[in-house]
């Protein structure tokens, strides 16, 4: 069974040394994308935004969000997701 989210990919300090790191936040695809961008401060942190399905092959990053202006990087969002999710969604 595939679902269907939206995403942002935020840049911001983590960890101990306070490195900056993207890190992809999925959301229901019911809330406009700059209701949850507006959570994490500047808009200049957001670096891409758009739609993630979680499938059995994994989950993949698409299209766009034009509430943020911002478009997905279908690749490295991806990669992102399986990095961080794995195949524990």
């Amino acid at each position: 069974m595939t679902k269907e989210a939206k995403y942002i990919v935020v840049k911001m300090r983590t960890g101990i040394d306070g490195t900056w790191e993207n890190h992809i936040i999925p959301f229901s695809s019911n809330i406009i994308h700059s209701c949850i961008a507006e959570n994490f401060g500047s808009k200049r942190h957001i670096v891409s935004a758009g739609f993630i399905k979680f499938a059995e092959e994994g989950p993949f990053c698409y299209g766009r969000s034009e509430s943020l202006g911002k478009d997905s990087r279908p690749e490295v969002d991806t990669l992102l997701a399986k990095i961080t999710f794995g195949d524990d969604y």
